[in-house]
């Protein structure tokens, strides 16, 4: 099935904080560079136990993105190219639940760093600006993402919010803030118009 305008709109988002050095294009040192970051917060030493992990799990998640989206074998993606590869991808609920299971893991590794299988705002700010992202991004996605209100984001929870981000038709679903509020879709003229 195609991905909506509105999966579109969602996937160019996801592209951009995928895209750390911001040149339009997603490689394999944009990857690394996502570990690095992790590695910062979650105190990890190059060479350790926890960076070794989520290096190859992050690298794995690249590989397979390249070998379904570099289309021209540049060892890079452009946004076109991942739109198609999540066309395909986002089809296939195993492969979203499995996606955003690998996701929350890498995410806990890094943040949840008292081991409480929770993250608090605190922590989710310190992986967005290790992301790039605006860090006053966490409180609006814990305002919509803490189902229960108890000022924590568990695994579950976080879980379907990747879900909810990837597949979600709803503006207003939770996991569609991780990122903080969309920025306003652009209209067919190439002009911003309201999200």
């Amino acid at each position: 099935m195609p991905l909506t305008p509105f999966q579109k709109h969602k996937i160019r988002r996801l592209f951009s904080v995928l895209d750390v050095n911001r040149d339009g294009r997603v490689d394999r040192n944009d990857y690394i560079r996502r570990v690095q970051a992790l590695a910062r917060i979650g105190g990890w030493t190059e060479g350790s136990p926890e960076y070794e992990r989520n290096l190859h799990a992050v690298l794995q998640e690249w590989e397979s993105v390249r070998d379904s989206a570099d289309l021209d074998d540049n060892g890079a993606v452009t946004v076109e190219e991942y739109l198609r590869y999540a066309d395909i991808f986002l089809d296939d609920r195993d492969a979203v639940r499995a996606y955003a299971r690998g996701d929350v893991q890498l995410l806990f590794d890094a943040i949840d760093t008292d081991g409480d299988e929770a993250i608090t705002v605190d922590e989710y700010r310190a992986y967005l600006q290790a992301c790039g992202v605006d860090a006053s991004a966490a409180d609006v996605f814990f305002a919509h993402a803490d189902l229960d209100q108890d000022g924590y984001i568990t695994r579950r929870e976080m879980s379907h919010a990747v879900e909810e981000f990837l597949i979600s038709e709803d503006p207003n679903a939770a996991g569609n803030f991780m990122f903080g509020p969309l920025p306003p879709e652009p209209t067919a003229a190439g002009e911003s118009g309201g999200a």
